[in-house]
């Protein structure tokens, strides 16, 4: 795992595997380190698991600007506990630029399929 100002990250082929500390708040600036991360180490097409307590919160402006990242294809949420059903709530509302599949799931294997056969579809 790669350490963050906000979190960690670990690439699985074109998959990051993102767990935001607790209790942090995902700012515009946590955006754009994420998204310098992301150009070095992920393909052009790549898509988000986030796992962990999701114990998090997100800034305004990182709100509207998160389902804007280049090249992201699909967020796929670990549903480990009962803040897991509001976090997808509020990224599934959230303005973007481009068609996002977002989905959430009991568990992360299951959220990993669905994430490489997703991707393996070529656009």
């Amino acid at each position: 795992m790669h350490q963050l100002s906000f979190g960690r990250v670990r690439p699985v082929g074109n998959i990051v595997e993102l767990c935001i500390d607790e209790g942090r708040e995902l700012s515009l600036q946590s955006l754009t380190e994420f998204r310098t991360w992301i150009g070095a180490h992920m393909p052009p097409r790549f898509a988000v698991l986030v796992t962990g307590s999701l114990d998090f919160s997100l800034g305004f402006e990182a709100q509207a600007d998160l389902g804007n990242v280049a090249g992201l294809q699909a967020i796929a949420i670990v549903r480990q506990f009962p803040r897991s059903d509001l976090v997808f709530d509020v990224i599934r509302r959230l303005p973007r630029d481009h068609v996002l599949k977002l989905e959430l799931f009991p568990s992360r294997d299951s959220a990993c399929k669905w994430l490489r056969e997703h991707l393996a579809v070529t656009h």
